[in-house]
């Protein structure tokens, strides 16, 4: 085991929804950075829904702190949060000004500014609690809302913060964001790039390209090859426009047709749900495909383990949304199975085409039907791409390795942060223009 940092320092991480089943790379790097040696205590702005919590099982190694519930904050950290507002007024109006009128970067909608605004109203009780929590460093999962509360909350209260940017689409305020951060931890050198385009070179420094990972541990060895008597291809992710699972209907649909044994699994559920289960119907697919909705952990694990084939055929949806870095390829491919996706974002950073994957054009169903068939019919190819796909996570992806990396980042940031800005000074370099 990897020796943690010393001392340690208090991280408070700042989320939307903990433990959400859609963001298990969330939990997985708090983990990684309580095993590096840092006290993570997660701060979300609400708890999931019934039936769609993360479903993590017991912490191999360490376990963050409980998670803080804005939703269940008190009066009285409220009232601080206010109180701080009241000390600090021009940090304070020049904040709120600021997330009242800036513009978002696609399109700036009545429901998005009231967002914006309530993530303002967030960030009073989150500065009032690291102050009373003693945190050294406030990071933001997402570059959107929680960045948007994390940056407020420093402001006011001189604490510096971070933030890792998933390639979030839509983002407000994200050169300012940017400037006052400690540090940005980009998901891959694609978002690095995007982010730099929009927030200038000056940035180039505090933005670390950091891989998230997976827990090869808890994959164990590349597995035999998977059974050949029932062909599966199995997709996993949330049923929306950016995942591209029309098209992979539209693929198995062909291979129906030209007579093509096999069966396909979509794990997973949201908007585009009826939509999709309406195109299985149509071309008359309810015995070869089907959709599970959100499933457990380790159920995702077990069919991943025994599918031939893991697929996720990525797009940039018609409003610029876009995958960042899909971690469920990364998790096929640590299972050893060949994967198959699109160039989209960061995925090129992940699979290269006939070496540690296939990669198709974005939307075209009939080249996606065409690389399911080969891989489906040629055992020596699904061998030799996924031998080479467990090698490149083993290289570049491992959770614990890269958890620990950037946990370094964060210790030498936050303390050079530190010194820059005392605690409880103001910085008023991001809200001067306001």
């Amino acid at each position: 085991m990897t020796a943690p940092l010393e001392p340690p320092i208090r991280i408070g991480f700042v989320t939307q929804i903990f433990p959400w089943v859609t963001q298990t790379f969330t939990y997985n790097e708090m983990l990684s950075w309580v095993r590096a040696g840092l006290d993570v205590e997660p701060i979300a702005f609400r708890k999931p829904r019934p039936g769609v919590r993360g479903s993590f099982g017991a912490p191999k190694y360490f376990a963050p702190r409980a998670a803080q519930y804005t939703s269940a904050f008190g009066f009285n950290l409220w009232l601080s949060g206010l109180g701080l507002a009241a000390r600090h007024p021009l940090v304070a109006a020049s904040t709120l000004a600021l997330v009242a009128t800036r513009p978002y970067e696609k399109r700036t909608t009545l429901r998005l500014r009231a967002t914006a605004i309530w993530s303002w109203a967030r960030a009073l009780p989150i500065a009032a609690l690291a102050r009373q929590r003693d945190y050294e460093i406030l990071h933001a999962d997402f570059a959107d809302q929680t960045a948007t509360s994390s940056w407020v909350a420093s402001q006011l209260t001189g604490i510096p913060f971070s933030f890792r940017s998933h390639g979030s689409f839509n983002p407000q305020l994200l050169d300012k964001k940017v400037g006052a951060a400690a540090l940005v931890l980009c998901i891959s050198e694609y978002d690095r790039k995007m982010i730099l385009q929009k927030s200038g070179t000056g940035a180039a420094e505090k933005l670390i390209v950091s891989y998230v990972g997976v827990d090869l541990d808890s994959w164990g060895p590349p597995p035999r090859e998977a059974s050949t008597e029932n062909p599966a291809i199995l997709c996993v992710g949330t049923l929306q426009e950016k995942k591209g699972q029309r098209y992979l209907i539209d693929a198995c649909a062909m291979l129906h047709r030209e007579g093509l044994e096999f069966r396909c699994t979509l794990m997973g559920d949201g908007p585009d749900k009826e939509m999709l289960q309406q195109m299985i119907s149509n071309a008359g697919l309810d015995a070869k495909v089907q959709i599970t909705g959100y499933l457990p952990g380790e159920d995702v694990r077990a069919a991943t383990l025994k599918a031939m084939v893991v697929c996720l055929p990525c797009v940039v949806a018609e409003n610029g949304d876009q995958d960042g870095l899909p971690v469920v390829l990364m998790e096929g491919m640590a299972a050893g199975k060949p994967c198959v996706s699109t160039p989209v974002a960061g995925i090129t950073e992940l699979i290269v085409h006939e070496s540690t994957g296939l990669l198709v054009p974005e939307r075209d169903a009939r080249a996606l039907a065409d690389a399911l068939r080969r891989l489906l019919a040629d055992t020596d190819l699904r061998r030799r791409l996924g031998m080479a796909a467990r090698q490149c996570v083993e290289a570049r992806f491992d959770l614990w390795r890269n958890g620990r990396t950037s946990a370094d980042f964060l210790l030498e940031r936050s303390r050079h942060a530190k010194r820059a800005r005392p605690y409880r000074s103001r910085n008023l370099s991001a809200v001067e223009d306001a």
